[in-house]
């Protein structure tokens, strides 16, 4: 039996939003962090987690360019997949539960929130 001390017990959290496009997976967790890898490669290594929102990732979505994330915290966030830099941002009036990417039009999704409402949403590549 193994222990952990308290820090490494620490960086652990719930995973509460995981999405995979082709060979690249994305996981969010409780805390609001992100972070990616390429399982299929055997010489990766998951990237560090990275503080994404201020409260739960609820959803992802990955494009051949963007990472889509919605959370607790009413934001969604689309982050640039290859820097993981954050690109764009919209204010939701409840907690993101739902999203969806138009799969014949990338920049297109829709996304609805815990106040019961319904976003449609696009953007320039």
């Amino acid at each position: 039996m193994a222990l952990k001390s308290d820090k490494e017990e620490n960086k652990r959290s719930l995973v509460t939003a995981v999405t995979v496009y082709k060979d690249f997976v994305v996981c969010g967790d409780v805390k609001g962090n992100m972070w990616s890898e390429l399982p299929f490669n055997k010489l990766s290594t998951w990237s560090c987690r990275k503080p994404a929102h201020s409260d739960r990732i609820s959803v992802l979505r990955v494009t051949n360019s963007t990472i889509i994330s919605g959370s607790y915290d009413r934001t969604v966030k689309m982050w640039d997949r290859n820097t993981m830099k954050q690109v764009g941002m919209f204010v939701c009036a409840g907690p993101v539960l739902i999203l969806e990417v138009n799969p014949e039009k990338p920049y297109e999704l829709v996304c609805g929130d815990g106040a019961g409402k319904l976003y449609f949403l696009s953007w320039k590549e």
